[in-house]
């Protein structure tokens, strides 16, 4: 149910919406913005600048709180378009894991076939139904928050095993 879904996302989730349209970014960061915390970007230069920023002005490594929890983007928008941001995204080991929505007006199969050997995680066609991008958002954000505590889960399981076995004392044979 949707009520399951929405309980293990949270509150303090970070969406970027990077559409160069201003008026279909205003009407998506509307529909989207009573679930999510959305950073609104008008092109892949400007969300990439937004998701670096701390890395490139700062002397310690970032600690990935400024990081967003999914990705929509348009593919045609000027100065660096959204195959050149997904290509730059999934190419950085920080940025690789978060899950990517491409948004776009391009249909053809071609089109699809590039973002998806690139590596996005959907894509949908506008004109767009409303619920099944919510639908969309909400999937991937729940596949991404369960994938990260699993992960978060084995590293705890393989720290105590190790802590263990350093603890535990060596048997030696006596001679």
């Amino acid at each position: 149910s949707s009520l399951a879904i929405q309980e293990s996302i949270p509150s303090s989730t970070k969406v970027i919406l990077v559409e160069d349209n201003d008026n279909l970014r205003a009407y998506i960061q509307l529909i989207i913005s009573d679930k999510y915390q959305v950073i609104s970007a008008e092109n892949g230069r400007v969300a990439w600048e937004l998701l670096t920023l701390n890395d490139e002005h700062s002397k310690k490594p970032s600690s990935g709180d400024h990081l967003p929890d999914l990705i929509i983007s348009d593919i045609m928008m000027p100065e660096m378009d959204g195959y050149q941001l997904l290509e730059k995204l999934k190419s950085a080991d920080k940025l690789r894991g978060i899950p990517i929505i491409m948004l776009t007006a391009l249909a053809e199969l071609k089109d699809k076939l590039k973002a998806l050997r690139i590596g996005v995680d959907d894509y949908m066609t506008k004109p767009f139904e409303e619920e099944e991008l919510k639908a969309r958002i909400d999937n991937l954000l729940l596949n991404y928050y369960r994938r990260r505590q699993y992960r978060q889960e084995l590293r705890v399981e393989m720290e105590s095993k190790t802590e263990a076995f350093i603890a535990k004392p060596t048997s030696r044979k006596k001679q």
